[in-house]
């Protein structure tokens, strides 16, 4: 800003007249290099607020104009530099400099980005300047400067680009780093892929051997009423399934993560929760189940489109009664403690019409490195929840910018979105098992022993029959969720106004999410937007508000990556 922001107008004439002078001298290449040394001088002094390098530098004729006010001369200019009431330089940046030397007298123009605090706020601006050098003794010293801002949308065209700033960040991963986290993200490809044929593997367990029929038989030596009978089936459903696939699950959900650094938890911590897992599940199943093969039983022919409808219901249930009776089970919610940051949230909530009054943290932290958050809630209730990871890991913008994304998942009505785009999928899957149950059981009719859909016994083939349909169907599935997360980051921008926590977050995630896939790779396989294109649209955004006193104020104390020219 060359000493204070009041100084920016003409001056230019007395610059450009002195270009015209033609003598000889020094050699251009030494000129530039002592100019360079002296403009670099002069700034630091400025933000040094170094009155005896200034007047070392300056002319004793030296003048500065800018706008309509008058010219400023040395001392008065030297005074409004170092004033300590003034305005604080934080930092200049000079770029776009051009060097004309004619002799001795020379022109220079430049870009200096100021950032700055004025009264302890923070703020930023760019100067265009041109400043006239004469050669006094053998040393160039400034006679004159001309300043004109630069309007800060023209200023952003020149200092920031998207696609720039989108690479500066992906800058900041090492090549380590992106390594280890692609390695992790690809081999949940091949996790897919053994998840299913795990499920295959059980369901071929319980079919070619006897076990599901006796599981069925014993249910029927026990009582006569046909729901109890689906209810003792599934409890012992529940238990043979988690204990066959107890290695597999250890595997995927413990040693890995730890050999990768996503896990905290210890062996026994981790069998606990795969206990408190199976307890629920033995309380929640086979009253779904029971429920469901009635629905099958009274609606015969009609049994596939009444069982999607049930299904769903039953889905609904359970998506509603999970934060107050399920997630307490393997975490402890408490309130936030107090800050400024949790009444920023809370008026964010507020402002998007969420009707919350608490914002909750859950110790996460005792399982996963991981970060979360998450805006739950049908039926017009709703709960704020973050984890202990997010808090104690992330910037305050990057966990404004992470609940602004999750409050657009509530406010966009994602979860009755979502609920209808299941509804669709379980109508055609239950079609589809209609269909196939009826071919696949008559055909295995000798070794499998299943008396029709309402036979219990047949679950395992109906499990296995909708595991296929929904591996089939990974790309439809990732397309709707990831489009679903697209819109709530749009809506997080727009709401937090934290472009740079947004690409914070896209970072942390880069610890267990590939960052940069092909285009196909990430049509098929990813439910979330990639880590590149989550900071690219967050830059673009930033590109259209970069004018904003916000985003100018935040990229004037943090600097983030992008922002210098």
């Amino acid at each position: 800003m060359r000493a204070h922001t009041a100084l920016r107008n003409w001056i230019g004439a007395c610059a450009l007249a002195a270009c015209t002078v033609a003598a000889a001298g020094a050699p251009v290449s030494d000129a530039e290099q002592q100019l360079r040394k002296l403009e670099l001088e002069w700034t630091t002094a400025e933000i040094n607020r170094d009155a005896s390098v200034l007047e070392r530098i300056l002319d004793k004729r030296f003048v500065s104009t800018s706008g309509a006010e008058k010219p400023v001369g040395k001392k008065e200019f030297i005074r409004d530099a170092v004033d300590q009431d003034g305005d604080q330089i934080i930092s200049e940046e000079l770029s776009d400099q051009n060097f004309v030397v004619a002799g001795d007298s020379a022109a220079v123009t430049e870009l200096d980005t100021v950032h700055a605090l004025r009264a302890g706020k923070p703020y930023s601006e760019v100067l265009r300047i041109t400043t006239t050098y004469v050669k006094h003794g053998g040393r160039w010293v400034a006679l004159a400067e001309h300043m004109v801002n630069v309007p800060s949308r023209a200023a952003a065209a020149v200092h920031f680009d998207a696609e720039r700033a989108t690479a500066a960040y992906m800058k900041t991963l090492s090549t380590q780093a992106s390594g280890r986290s692609d390695r992790y993200f690809e081999g949940g490809y091949w996790l897919m892929l053994w998840d299913f044929l795990v499920g295959m593997g059980v369901a071929a367990l319980l079919l070619y051997t006897p076990l599901s029929r006796r599981m069925r038989n014993f249910g029927e030596r026990l009582t006569r009423r046909a729901w109890l009978q689906v209810a003792l089936y599934a409890v012992l459903y529940v238990v043979v399934t988690t204990l066959v696939t107890l290695p597999w699950s250890a595997y995927e959900g413990f040693f890995r993560e730890h050999r990768y650094g996503m896990s905290n938890q210890t062996l026994l911590g981790w069998l606990t929760d795969q206990f408190k897992q199976l307890a629920l599940s033995l309380i929640m199943v086979p009253p779904a189940l029971a429920v469901l093969y009635a629905v099958v039983r009274k609606s015969a022919r009609n049994w596939w489109l009444w069982g999607a409808v049930v299904s769903l219901a039953l889905m609904a249930f359970s998506i509603l009664i999970s934060p107050t009776y399920v997630e307490p089970v393997f975490n402890k919610f408490y309130p936030l403690a107090e800050s400024p940051l949790k009444q920023q949230i809370l008026s964010m909530a507020r402002a998007n019409e969420i009707p919350v009054q608490q914002i909750y943290e859950f110790d996460a932290s005792k399982q996963t490195t991981k970060m979360s958050a998450q805006v739950s809630g049908l039926l017009g209730s709703a709960q704020v929840s973050l984890n202990d990871n997010l808090m104690r890991r992330a910037s305050p913008e990057e966990v404004k910018a992470v609940l602004g994304h999750e409050m657009g998942h509530y406010v966009l009505n994602h979860q009755y979105k979502g609920l209808v785009s299941i509804g669709i999928i379980l109508i055609f899957g239950f079609a589809f098992l209609a269909w196939a149950y009826d071919r696949m059981s008559r055909r295995h009719e000798q070794a499998w022993g299943l008396r029709g859909i309402t036979d219990v016994a047949g679950l395992p083939l109906l499990v296995a029959l909708f595991s296929f349909y929904l591996f089939m169907l990974t790309p439809v599935l990732n397309t709707i969720t990831r489009t679903m997360e697209i819109e709530a980051d749009a809506f997080g921008l727009n709401a937090s106004r934290q472009p740079d926590g947004f690409a914070q977050a896209a970072l942390h995630l880069s610890e267990y999410r590939k960052m940069h896939p092909g285009l196909l790779e990430e049509t098929l396989m990813f439910d979330h937007p990639s880590g590149w294109n989550r900071i690219h649209r967050a830059m673009v955004w930033k590109a259209e508000n970069i004018d904003a006193a916000d985003i100018a104020s935040y990229d004037a104390t943090h600097h983030p990556p992008g922002t210098t020219p």
